[in-house]
């Protein structure tokens, strides 16, 4: 590790994983291990989530609960989205409130947070939030706390 804190990923893992230049790479730590992974394209990630999102939701929550191909076309023309950090977060807690706080879930919402087509405030602080709510911690504790 370099000590800006950078790996070289090694070609043979880079080939058995489908990881390219300008890819887009998903880290998380569980039970005191890291990994990583190739992320999944946002816009592949329509109707991932298991639970109603209402009508008047965010455009990124309705597409991720219910598949609303609207969203696509905001996030591909070109510039990045700004979504404020409530979104992300509150979806994180109506799904650990809903029991629905899968490990498919969870890989839905680190791609969201890795997707260089959205724009988070604090998205370091989110990734606590959604790594806290993993464990069975408060992820609106979790959000604050790395917002300090």
């Amino acid at each position: 590790m370099t000590s800006k804190g950078q790996v070289t990923i090694p070609v043979n893992v880079r080939y058995q994983l489908g990881i390219g230049p300008d890819d887009e790479v998903v880290f998380s730590v569980e039970d005191g291990r890291g990994s990583f992974r190739r992320a999944v394209d946002l816009t592949d990630r329509g109707g991932s989530l298991a639970i109603a999102a209402d009508p008047d939701a965010h455009p990124l929550v309705r597409f991720l609960c219910a598949g609303d191909q609207a969203f696509v076309a905001t996030i591909t023309e070109g510039s990045r989205v700004v979504v404020a950090d409530a979104v992300l977060l509150d979806l994180t807690v109506a799904l650990v409130g809903a029991g629905r706080l899968t490990a498919d879930a969870v890989d839905v919402l680190r791609d969201v947070l890795a997707s260089r087509l959205l724009r988070f405030q604090h998205a370091r602080a989110l990734r606590s939030a959604v790594d806290a709510a993993v464990v069975g911690e408060d992820p609106e504790r979790a959000y604050a706390l790395a917002c300090a």
